[in-house]
């Protein structure tokens, strides 16, 4: 946030291709909206209109001086600075496209404002800015190649990637572990859990969940020469976008269709769930339980179980059976959806 904020108040001052400074500046903006939008949505309570101006969120940092004490703003602040941020207009100065996955187009920008909406409860809106999403970019990553290769390949320049920001290495999953709940909504035929294949041929999905299982949790894959984009914006993120916003607004099959998009590049012989005939709840729940599998590895469950929290439809305890160390349950109304304050930052 800082670093968009130097750009911005020095640009005027800068020398060089002057046709740059919009796109600059237009970046600049977008990305200090996405960064304060993820903040606010681990360190404040989700968004409501009926209470956002009365409840805390974070500062809005939108100045250079770092000597001065930054005052926090209510929520609904925070969203209003972060929907100015990125507006029509910003959005406008982006480039239609970047093959840069670390810097911003128009497909990111549009990415921005959609999710902020989602967040926000404006699903109408929001889709219309994810439709606006795809058509500038509307690659999905195919895992089937590894019934082939034996090996999941992501690559962190994947063309699925709006803007990257993940751990900046090439990493594995071989240290993340997943609840037993979660594992459990991996179908047998995800193409990674049935045809990857790890060192020298001796592990696959199994041998490494009996290796590496912590209590409570599976691995997805030990081998895997993948760089996950952990606070970014994929493509995948507007599909399932587009199915939850689509459900909600009665149009079942077509929300179906962008979850089926997804899994037919997950799941070998996949079967469709468009056309099935399942109603709302049905709908939704699939839909649910597809993004959470999907978004393993990034913020989206976390901020989108925060949402769900506040709808009586929706809302869920969260239970986990760590084995010899209990039983843990978190509520819909627990504080620790709210994450506090870093000492660090605070003092």
């Amino acid at each position: 946030i800082n670093y968009m904020n130097v750009i911005i108040e020095k640009l005027d001052d800068a020398r060089g291709d002057e046709t740059q400074k919009v796109r600059v500046e237009a970046e600049a903006h977008m990305l200090r909206a996405y960064f304060h939008y993820l903040l606010v949505n681990m360190y404040a309570r989700q968004y409501d209109e009926a209470t956002a101006s009365q409840l805390g969120g974070v500062p809005y940092v939108d100045y250079v001086n770092m000597e001065i004490n930054k005052d926090k703003n209510t929520i609904a602040e925070v969203y209003d600075y972060i929907l100015a941020d990125c507006s029509d207009d910003v959005i406008a100065g982006l480039p239609d496209y970047v093959p840069e996955v670390f810097r911003a187009d128009k497909a990111f920008g549009n990415a921005v404002r959609a999710k902020i909406l989602f967040q926000m409860k404006r699903y109408d809106e929001a889709a219309r800015y994810a439709e606006a999403a795809l058509r500038y970019n509307n690659n999905l990553e195919n895992r089937s190649a590894t019934m082939s290769t034996s090996s999941w390949e992501l690559p962190w320049d994947s063309r699925n990637n709006y803007l990257h920001i993940g751990g900046g290495a090439r990493v594995s999953l071989t240290y993340t572990c997943m609840s037993k709940e979660l594992a459990a909504l991996f179908s047998p035929d995800d193409y990674i859990r049935k045809y990857e294949i790890g060192w020298n041929g001796l592990a696959t999905w199994e041998d490494s969940a009996v290796e590496y299982a912590y209590p409570g949790g599976l691995i997805y894959t030990a081998f895997s020469n993948v760089i996950f984009n952990n606070y970014g914006i994929r493509t995948e993120d507007m599909y399932y976008l587009l199915a939850e916003t689509n459900i909600r607004a009665g149009k079942i099959d077509d929300g179906l269709n962008y979850v089926d998009q997804v899994q037919l590049r997950r799941i070998d012989g996949y079967v469709p769930l468009k056309g099935t005939g399942l109603n709302m709840a049905q709908a939704m729940k699939k839909m649910q339980e597809a993004k959470k599998v999907e978004m393993y590895g990034t913020y989206n469950n976390f901020i989108d179980c925060k949402r769900w929290n506040t709808e009586p439809d929706y809302r869920a305890s969260i239970t986990r059976d760590l084995g010899e160390y209990g039983t843990f349950t978190i509520s819909p109304d627990s504080p620790l959806w709210v994450m506090p304050f870093p000492a660090n930052a605070t003092r």
